[in-house]
């Protein structure tokens, strides 16, 4: 449930009465989705915030997100967006599912965000597309399948030994790329293929009780 939608100052002073309904709407509508799609009802607080982004603008419709809190008492979802670039509703479309699916999976963890290992992101990652996806089915983001099974698995005991790791949210280069080590957006097509492969033996809101072991075993199984 939505306890509060706020828009920022300069969302505000760069819409139209007709533009700022528009993001109340699509992100009532991508939360209520996505807690239907998770069997799911706590309430979140959505701030939408101006940012202006060259990747994001080119690659992400102008809208990206982030979880601000995730206490089961205070959860805030952030989403950033340039309402100048064309198709920003079906980015706001597809990223209020896919943050409300990872404040679930932070929620079932019981445990901060920031004390994760970075092949839990990896399944966290792999729900919050497959929400998203099940949101919005008509709507496709490139990262999902950017990458071939086979290129992954060039690369795949690589990507084993960094999951291996804690979340470092200012060191992410197997999301965001390196320009060395992964490619852009690397880890999101791995999340994607292991979460779809996962989903037939689990239901999404169960995700957060995979195991290391079984979703290496996954990956193994994909990718090699």
């Amino acid at each position: 449930m939505i306890r509060k939608i706020e828009l920022g100052d300069r969302i505000t002073d760069k819409t139209e009465k007709g533009e700022r309904k528009d993001i109340k709407r699509i992100t009532k509508t991508g939360e209520k989705k996505a807690q239907k799609i998770l069997g799911y009802n706590h309430l979140i607080k959505y701030e939408i915030e101006f940012k202006e982004n060259e990747y994001v603008n080119k690659k992400m419709r102008g809208v990206t997100g982030r979880i601000r809190e995730c206490e089961e008492a205070e959860i805030k979802v952030v989403i950033w967006m340039d309402p100048s670039v064309e198709d920003w509703r079906k980015g706001l479309k597809t990223i209020v599912p896919h943050e409300t699916a990872h404040t679930r999976f932070y929620i079932s963890k019981g445990k901060h965000y920031s004390k994760y290992m970075k092949w839990e992101r990896l399944l966290n990652e792999g729900l919050a597309q497959i929400v998203a996806e099940k949101a919005e089915p008509e709507i496709d983001n490139w990262w999902r399948t950017e990458y071939s099974r086979k290129e992954i698995g060039e690369k795949w005991r690589t990507v084993k030994k960094e999951l291996k790791k804690y979340v470092d949210f200012e060191e992410m280069p197997l999301f965001f790329g390196d320009g060395e080590k992964f490619p852009d957006a690397f880890g999101y097509s791995i999340a994607y293929r292991i979460g779809k492969k996962l989903l037939k033996k689990h239901e999404l809101n169960k995700f957060h009780k995979i195991t290391r072991e079984e979703a290496f075993q996954t990956g193994d199984d994909l990718f090699t």
